[in-house]
């Protein structure tokens, strides 16, 4: 067998199949040097986060991966400020501005497009300030304020 192809497989992934497994062959992991006290704790973030998004802010950084990070912030938007800025994607920011409209605060400056300014004060006025000169006449109008 050669795993060269498992190195493209999220983590969380390899998480719950080597649970699924009862992680009793441990040769898969070792091929792509992944321990399996590596995968435990990893799954123990998981956990921690699915109990509340919150947790993504004490997460030691190595367990900081996108698959985790996105679930966070399809928890709570407020956890992007926690999401390391390597892992700051459209997307991310994107799921993170439509559960909370505040968190536009904490999403690059490059992503703030009208899509996602509009998502953001749809859910919090207070987002208007975050918004990018250019646009915020535009958004103001859409949402008719003064």
């Amino acid at each position: 067998m050669n795993p060269k192809w498992l190195k493209y497989v999220e983590m969380q992934f390899l998480v719950y199949a080597c649970l699924a497994l009862g992680a009793s062959d441990s040769r898969i992991l070792t091929s792509l040097g992944v321990s399996l006290d590596y995968v435990k704790n990893y799954n123990k973030w998981v956990c921690k986060i699915q109990k509340s998004a919150l947790n993504l802010g004490l997460a030691p950084d190595k367990y900081n991966d996108y698959a985790i990070c996105l679930l966070a912030v399809k928890g709570c938007g407020a956890t992007l400020m926690y999401v390391p800025d390597s892992l700051r994607s459209y997307e991310l920011c994107l799921m993170a501005v439509k559960t909370n409209g505040c968190a536009l605060k904490d999403v690059p400056e490059k992503f703030r497009d009208f899509k996602m300014c509009t998502f953001a004060v749809k859910q919090h006025n207070w987002a208007l300030q975050h918004v990018p000169q250019e646009l915020r006449k535009e958004i103001k109008e859409l949402f008719e304020f003064n």
